[in-house]
């Protein structure tokens, strides 16, 4: 029997299995990688919510005439919105909120990359585009 037909026979078929391994595992961390994306979006929208909730927090706790100015990243789109005692960054159909120290807050339409004041206002505490 000729050895190099049988030693090429086997090669091939190690060969064949190999690449059945690479294709699985690139089909298996592809669906992952969708995952990763995501969970840096919820991220990035908890870091800009804690952002705005801070400075919005910071203002509030200073007193009447207190104005500070906020520069969201423009990383994803994204939202804002203040309901009651929280600011929400809503992103496809997700959201990620932060506490707010008041209620008594009023806000235009705020989107990714702008750029917002936020002051106090007689205890009021008003978000405006800048």
């Amino acid at each position: 029997m000729n050895t190099k037909a049988q030693v090429t026979v086997e090669f091939m078929i190690v060969l064949t299995v190999l690449l059945a391994v690479l294709l699985f595992s690139l089909l298996v961390f592809g669906e992952k990688q969708s995952g990763f994306i995501l969970s840096r979006e919820q991220f990035l929208a908890k870091l800009e919510a804690d952002k705005i909730a801070r400075a919005a927090n910071t203002v509030f706790l200073a007193g009447n005439g207190a104005k500070t100015t906020i520069v969201l990243e423009k990383s994803f789109g994204y939202s804002v919105e203040f309901l009651g005692n929280s600011v929400s960054v809503k992103w496809k159909d997700n959201y990620s909120s932060a506490p707010l120290l008041t209620s008594n807050a009023t806000a235009p339409a705020i989107v990714s990359g702008s750029t917002i004041t936020a002051k106090n206002s007689n205890g009021r505490l008003v978000i405006e585009n800048a």
